[in-house]
Parts: structure tokens; C-alpha cells; sequence
């Protein structure tokens, strides 16, 4: 279940500042390490990182500097989870093992979490033992406690959270992300607390609680511009347009996601830059300019294929399939539609996106006459909307239903899924009135 890594992650986590060193270990080799170490973190790219990390393991095994060993197994571990390569997660266990014989909590509480995460990799039954594994990372920092306990806990708790964002279970992730404002303020890492008030206002604005979320997200901006870090503000921006979108301010709204995407900085990471394109192009849907949406989802993929994310790439070509399908123009959509949102189920995504796939799928079956199939992947779209807590893609899969329904011939069940369809949208229209 490999995920588009989350903006609001803390990948590149600095385990290695402020831990005693051993006595018997020379304070030059703890220096070499650290530099090591903090060349990994560094490292642009998932190789990079792994040549930091070997050094830093050999340096450390032939002096016998435990705890060093087991911050290069970690970042090792990290290299073989950013470059999608199987074995992190018995890479990350390793580590774990190391740091605790080290007493080094710091990185064993991380390396668990890490390794609860990966574990998640491995598919819906993996999926408790790795929030176990998460947890127990984090327990390791909350019995820590006091300022390093608190600041240790920042890397379990957003992989957590993150992990709830993205099963579909909001209320548990939003209570680990206000946990890590909370710890970031008491700690004063501005850049922290921006980061999980930024997820946090996503969540507020997903369950239609604009005025906090639009605070949240001022705020989030507010820290990022103080630490001169305009990437990370366009991400709070993005939020804000997304609220003027959603209450009716549309060219507002327009204006700002044009404005961001051209900027090309949003969040500091590859490929996000095209994700404004995905809200231009569903604002254009909204006001029935397909032509117009068509074209954002498209410069989206190009965007996302020149940057070398494929995963941005088969979304925006997702996006531009329903469109297609919109304009009458099937064989166009299939080609579309098809390998990218297989390829997007397989390496796995957020329910929201699922719902939209399984929705196009029901269409492409009903436009091509086999309603019982149509009627099959309707209510898959449904169920993952419902699952994700999102009345906007709840909306469109019932509507779906409803069509899919009515063309096998069970009118009774398409009135009950137009209702639904029907109730869902005035409750959109009543939050974007409030």
C-alpha cells in the first residue's frame, strides 16, 4: 500500500542531535558519525543516502559505537523506503533492535514507527500490526517525557496521524495532530507546529469547520513566512483557496491556485508544485467549463511526468478521464482512464481518489452496457466515499449509483441512491453558505 508521501511528514528526521555519546567512544569518531549521519538526512536522493549511511555504519562498527551502528541502520532503512525497495521494514527492526541495546531511545522509538509504516506497505492485513508498531514508537517518547520525550514523539506521531488521514479515519488522526501542535508550542518549533496545524486545518475544512480551519491555516502561514519558508506557506494558502472555492468565492479562488501552481513551490517538494492544477481543475467542473478543467488536469500531468511523479501523473490523468467521459468522448477517456488508475490502486491511495477510480470505472461499465458490473464498482465508489468522510466524492458516487442503478432496471434502489446524491448536496451547498 505505497502511499504519495504526505507534505506534512517529517521525513528527514534529525535523531541524531543532542544524545550522550559513550564514554569509551572518542569524541572524534562521534563527530565523523554525526557528520555522516547528517549528510544522509541531507541527501537529495534515496541513494545518496545510502552511501552517507554506509560510511556512517562502517565508521561506527569498527569502533565499536553502538549507538552510531544504529542510527546508520536507520537511515539506511529510510533509503530503502524512499526508493520503493522491498526489505525496510526488517531494515527498520534492525535499527530498532540496535538503538535499544544502545539506550538510545531517539531512534528506536522512530525506527519503530518507521517500521509500522512500512509494514502498512504490505496490505490490509499488515495494516494492525503496523499501527501497533507505530504505537509502540511512540510510547517509547512518551515515556521519556519532559522536552526530549515531546520532541522525540514528533516522528511517530505524524507517521500515525498521517497513517488515519489516509485510512479514512479522521478523528484519530486530528487528535495526534492537535497532540503535536501541542508538544510543538510547548517545545516553540514553529516549524513543527505549522506542519500539524496545517493537517489539522485540512481535517476542519474536510468536516466542514471552515472558521477554525481558516485560522489554522493563517497561522500555519504566519510561521512559515517567519522562517522565510514560502514552500511551506503556499501549502496554508492552498488551504485558504480551497475555503474561498468551497463557499462560492470562485474566481478568488481561481485566481489563487493559478498563482501557486505558476509559483511551483508548493510544500519544497518535487512534484507537488501541479497540485493547485487538481482543485483549478475541479473548480472549472464546478461551473460546467470541461474544456477549461480538461486542460488544468492535463498541464497537471505533464507537469507531474516532467517531475518524475508518476503517482501526481495517473491522478491528473484520472481527473481528465472523468471529464472525457463528460464530453461524450469514451474511447479518449479509456485511454485515460487506463493503466493509471490501475496503477494507483496497486501501489495504493487515499479513499477519496479510490472512490473517484471505482465511480469512472461504473461509468466506462454502464456506457459500454454491462450495468451489473456498472452497478458493482458504484457501490465500491460509494462505500470508500462514505469510508473517507468526504461528502463531495459521497455526492458524485451516489449519483453514479443512481445512473448504474436505473440502467439495470432496479428503479426503487436508483430513487434511494438519488436521494442520497441529493442530500449530500445540500448539505455541501448549506457549509459553503455558512
Amino acid at each position: 500500500m505505497r502511499r504519495l508521501a504526505p507534505l506534512v511528514l517529517l521525513a528527514a528526521v534529525a535523531v541524531h542531535a543532542q544524545t550522550p555519546r559513550p564514554a569509551a567512544v572518542s569524541p572524534s569518531v562521534v563527530a565523523r558519525v554525526d557528520r555522516l549521519i547528517a549528510a544522509a538526512e541531507a541527501a537529495e536522493t534515496p541513494a545518496e543516502r545510502r552511501v552517507a549511511a554506509a560510511d556512517a555504519l562502517d565508521v561506527s562498527r569498527r569502533a565499536g559505537y553502538a549507538r552510531g551502528v544504529g542510527l546508520a541502520q536507520y537511515e539506511a532503512a529510510l533509503a530503502t523506503y524512499f526508493a520503493g525497495e522491498p526489505g525496510a521494514e526488517a531494515q527498520f527492526a534492525r535499527a530498532a533492535a540496535t538503538a535499544r541495546r544502545a539506550r538510545d531511545p531517539k531512534t528506536e522509538g522512530a525506527a519503530l514507527a518507521w517500521q509500522g509504516m512500512a509494514a502498512t506497505d504490505g496490505g490490509p492485513a499488515e495494516v494492525p500490526r503496523g499501527v501497533v508498531l507505530m504505537r509502540a514508537g511512540l510510547d517509547v517518547h512518551r515515556r521519556q517525557g519532559g522536552p526530549e520525550g515531546q520532541r522525540n514523539a514528533l516522528t511517530p506521531l505524524n507517521l500515525l496521524a498521517n497513517h488515519y488521514r489516509f485510512v479514512g479515519e479522521p478523528d484519530s488522526a486530528r487528535a495526534l495532530f492537535e497532540e503535536t501542535v501541542r508538544n510543538a508550542v510547548a517545545l516553540g518549533d514553529g516549524e513543527a507546529e505549522g506542519r500539524a496545524l496545517y493537517a489539522v486545518a485540512d481535517l476542519q475544512r474536510a468536516a466542514g469547520d471552515v472558521v477554525p480551519a481558516a485560522r489554522a491555516y493563517r497561522r500555519a502561514e504566519r510561521l512559515a513566512m517567519e522562517a522565510s519558508d514560502e514552500p511551506r506557506a503556499d501549502l496554508a494558502r492552498l488551504g485558504l483557496a480551497r475555503i474561498d472555492a468551497a463557499q462560492g468565492q470562485t474566481e478568488t479562488a481561481a485566481r489563487a491556485f493559478r498563482r501557486l501552481a505558476d509559483a511551483g513551490r508548493l510544500g519544497g517538494a518535487l512534484g507537488y508544485a501541479s497540485e493547485p492544477l487538481v482543485d483549478l481543475g475541479a473548480l472549472f467542473e464546478a461551473q460546467n467549463r470541461p474544456a477549461q478543467a480538461l486542460a488544468a488536469y492535463r498541464e497537471m500531468a505533464r507537469t507531474a511526468d516532467a517531475a518524475g511523479v508518476p503517482y501526481a501523473r495517473d491522478l491528473a490523468n484520472v481527473y481528465a478521464a472523468g471529464v472525457l467521459f463528460r464530453l461524450g468522448r469514451q474511447s479518449d477517456a479509456r485511454v485515460a482512464l487506463h493503466p493509471s488508475a490501475d496503477s494507483l490502486l496497486s501501489v495504493g491511495t487515499s479513499q477519496e481518489v479510490s472512490a473517484a477510480i471505482y465511480r469512472l470505472f461504473a461509468t466506462e461499465a454502464r456506457l459500454g452496457g454491462r450495468p451489473a458490473e456498472a452497478v458493482a464498482f458504484a457501490r465500491q465508489a460509494a462505500e470508500a466515499a462514505d469510508g473517507a468522510d468526504d461528502a463531495g466524492a459521497a455526492r458524485d458516487a451516489y449519483a453514479e449509483l443512481a445512473e448504474s442503478l436505473g440502467a439495470s432496471g432496479d428503479a426503487s434502489g436508483a430513487l434511494r441512491a438519488f436521494r442520497r446524491s441529493a442530500a449530500l448536496t445540500d448539505s455541501l451547498r448549506s457549509t459553503a453558505q455558512a
